[in-house]
């Protein structure tokens, strides 16, 4: 299964699982509500709003993502 696919497949549980993911380590990460689903190297961002989610960035896991935030 191509890496796309898996990450799609991963996702997509979150529709019956919403709290599939973990809460991240970084602090402002978590004042934000975020989760954060692991896909292989990955790292999916999510937040729930009600009954929707919105995936908000994909990135690689070894990543120095501090920046980003």
């Amino acid at each position: 299964m191509a890496f796309v696919e898996k990450l799609g497949a991963h996702i997509g549980r979150l529709e019956q699982h919403s709290l599939l993911g973990r809460f991240p380590r970084h602090p402002k990460l978590r004042e934000f509500v975020y989760r954060v689903l692991i896909v292989e190297s990955y790292l999916a961002f999510y937040i729930l709003r009600g009954h929707q989610i919105e995936i908000h960035r994909v990135i690689h896991g070894p990543r120095n993502f501090d920046p980003l935030i």
